[in-house]
Parts: structure tokens; sequence; C-alpha cells
């Protein structure tokens, strides 16, 4: 038995061996990478808010029993703004007056806006192209600003409801 021994000995001492160079392969590798800066800064940073337009009024014309509804809304760009129509405004409509539906819309034969006059009071009219199913129920129209850059504010909206047939026509410009 003597001569098992050391042929034992030797390969225990390979396995340890060989269990020591996979062990050694498992530690990260060494890195010349550190981090062990202690500055500190702050600062408050703000941002560019767009004024949204200002509505003075609306009106709902409910057109012959319902059938050729129209909004009219008067509006001016927020005061110390030079902004121009058409460049600097964007129209949407939202069927059921939810602003949640709010979906843009573009200028054309059914949505046009005239303007300025003498205050500089602009006139928006969506027209029943844009209007349809309005008859027996409502819609929320809005109005906002853009800039140059097309950051844009959020809308100031009006909403517009009649009952069937054109009856009670209403429309109120909202906070």
């Amino acid at each position: 038995m003597t001569g098992r021994r050391p042929r034992i000995v030797v390969i225990a001492a390979g396995c340890l061996a060989a269990f020591a160079i996979a062990v050694a392969g498992l530690r990260p590798a060494v890195t010349d990478a550190s981090w062990g800066d202690a500055e500190v800064a702050n600062g408050t940073f703000v941002a560019k808010t767009i004024a949204k337009p200002v509505m003075s009024s609306c009106s709902l014309a409910p057109g012959t029993g319902g059938t050729n509804p129209a909004i009219t809304v008067k509006w001016k760009f927020p005061t110390g703004t030079t902004y121009v129509v058409p460049s600097n405004v964007s129209y949407a409509v939202a069927k059921g007056g939810l602003a949640s539906n709010l979906t843009p819309v573009t200028p054309g034969t059914n949505l046009s806006t005239t303007g300025p006059d003498a205050s500089l009071t602009y006139t928006t009219k969506y027209g029943s192209g844009i209007l349809t199913g309005l008859l027996g129920g409502s819609y929320l129209v809005g109005i906002r600003s853009v800039d140059s850059k097309g950051w844009t504010s959020s809308y100031a909206t009006a909403l517009a409801s009649m009952g069937l047939g054109g009856t009670n026509p209403v429309c109120s410009v909202q906070p």
C-alpha cells in the first residue's frame, strides 16, 4: 500500500490545483477605472410655458332642425405675444364634449378664422363638416397657441350642445 499513497497524494494535489485554477478564473478582473469625486451641484430648471389663447365668447347656431350646426368662438392670443394666424395656432374638436378626446383639425372649408379686428380678437367658425353628429349631442372645441419652435399651450375650450332637432342650443367658454 505504500506505493499507492504517493499516487493518491499526487491525484489529490492535482485536483486541488485544478480547483484553485478554476476558482481563480471566477474572480473579477482588476481594472484601472474608479470614481471618487465628492463634488456636488444643484440647480433649478424651469420649463417654458406657452400661454393658451383667451376665449371671450362662443355661440352655437344649430341650422335647420339641427342638421347644419356651426360653433363660433371669439378669442385672442395671450397678452405680450407676437403670435399670428395661421402660424401660431392649432385647432381641435371632441365629439361628446370630452377634453381627453380632442382631435386636431385643419383649417379649410369647415374651419375658418378671420381677424384680428381692432381689439386683436379673432373669430373662428367650426362648421357642420367637422361637427357631424351634433344633432342632439355636444362638442368641445379647442384652440391653442403654438410658438415658433412648435411648443404648444394647453387648449382654450368651449362646450357646445343642443337637444334633438337643434333645440336649446348652448355654448359656453370653459374655465
